[in-house]
């Protein structure tokens, strides 16, 4: 059944999302090499053995493995931003469907989003009341831990205030 005049938004990229879970997951499970391209998202693993997942050929995911195993997943603003300079609504439709599926097969938590607060016109990557601004002026890259239950930082690139200023 369509529905003709929804004020929701469709979500038109949703199958593309899928295919690029469905391709995450198999190397989650199996850990073999991976290239796969999906007309705008590549999922690939590198020679370093992590698989990187791009959207228009900027990096937006990298699961770091170490010997085989998950250790950190880094979460990438991917270079295309709204006017106040959060990732766009396909980039975060299309994270959000990868850390919905990280945190199903139990390689993070499984309330980890990003997210939009539109009243501060800023994007976060969050976990409950945990929120790093992911955002071009502030920080556009995240890394942390590979952990089911422990939210915890281990990287991130701040954009310096000198850098936001020219």
């Amino acid at each position: 059944m369509a529905i003709l005049h929804s004020n929701l938004k469709r979500r038109t990229n949703r199958q593309l999302t899928q295919q690029a879970v469905d391709s995450m997951i198999q190397w989650i499970n199996g850990k073999s090499a991976i290239d796969r391209e999906f007309i705008n998202t590549r999922v690939s693993s590198d020679q370093d053995g992590d698989l990187w997942v791009h959207l228009f050929k900027k990096p937006i995911l990298r699961l770091a493995a170490n010997d085989g195993i998950v250790a950190a997943v880094s979460i990438f603003t991917g270079g295309v931003y709204d006017d106040y300079g959060n990732p766009t609504d396909l980039t975060r439709e299309r994270l959000n469907g990868l850390l919905e599926a990280l945190g199903f097969e139990g390689v993070i938590p499984i309330d980890v989003r990003v997210w939009a607060d539109w009243e501060h016109q800023m994007c976060y990557l969050a976990r409950r009341t945990e929120k790093i601004a992911l955002n071009e002026g502030y920080c556009t890259k995240v890394t942390i831990k590979a952990s089911p239950d422990d939210f915890t930082v281990l990287d991130m690139d701040i954009v310096r205030i000198t850098d936001r200023e020219n």
